[in-house]
């Protein structure tokens, strides 16, 4: 045997440790985040079948079409953020007295 030939032994022992430590890696991060590694697809494919059934004319009439729950509550939400703020405004200054010494004693 010549010193320039690699010897398989150790190669192919080295060759399977390295694969059992990036299993074991892979196992570590599978059931740290199996959660995360299922739901994010799976929120994600929800998503596009609900835009691809609201853009099937045959499923939904372009009257009847509306946007993803998501955008529509973010939508809600923003409104009655902008909407509301006029309204503490106002409530506010009704609340407040004119002058505090001109008010009725009980």
């Amino acid at each position: 045997m010549r010193l320039t030939e690699p010897n398989n032994k150790t190669f192919f022992q080295d060759l399977k440790i390295r694969r059992n430590i990036i299993m074991g890696r892979f196992r570590r991060f599978m059931n740290k985040n199996a959660i995360a590694v299922v739901m994010i697809p799976s929120i994600i494919l929800l998503h596009y079948g609900w835009s691809v059934m609201q853009n099937n004319r045959s499923l939904v009439s372009e009257d009847e079409q509306i946007d993803l729950p998501v955008v529509t509550f973010a939508k809600y939400c923003w409104k009655r953020i902008t909407d509301l703020q006029p309204n503490i405004v106002s409530k506010q200054v009704e609340n407040k007295p004119i002058n505090s010494t001109t008010q009725d004693p009980k």
